[in-house]
């Protein structure tokens, strides 16, 4: 089982100390991206892959058409948004203290809250 804490601005994982400066990215050269050709070659499968999904989604097995299901809605209209907690942790945090999602988050959030009151009033 990997455990990690946050310790100011270290993180410990299994024991391994890997400190980064406020701003440095861990990873700066960002996710390796899937090589062109071998997305040419998985896109020419594209009609008989979505054919076999269409397959295992009329199945009688609930697993198999469940799955075949969320890879069909995936694929035909995104991944659902993952909803992020917003706690009073954050909300006790000065705004510039705050990470871009979290920034992003709160005005989602009171955007919400203020077309609710609009629509109540």
């Amino acid at each position: 089982m990997l455990r990690a804490t946050h310790l100011g601005d270290a993180f410990t994982a299994m024991g391994a100390i890997m400190p980064f400066k406020k701003g440095q990215s861990g990873n700066p050269g960002g996710r390796v991206g899937v090589p062109a050709e071998v997305r040419q070659l998985a896109r020419q499968h594209t009609t008989e892959a979505i054919e076999r999904l269409v397959f295992w989604m009329k199945s009688k097995d609930p697993r198999a058409s469940v799955a075949a299901a969320n890879s069909l809605l995936d694929r035909g209209y995104g991944r659902p948004a993952q909803l992020l907690d917003l706690t009073i942790e954050t909300m006790t945090r000065r705004i510039n203290e705050l990470s871009d999602s979290e920034l992003l988050l709160l005005e989602q959030r009171l955007l919400m809250m203020a077309e609710q009151s609009d629509a109540e009033h």
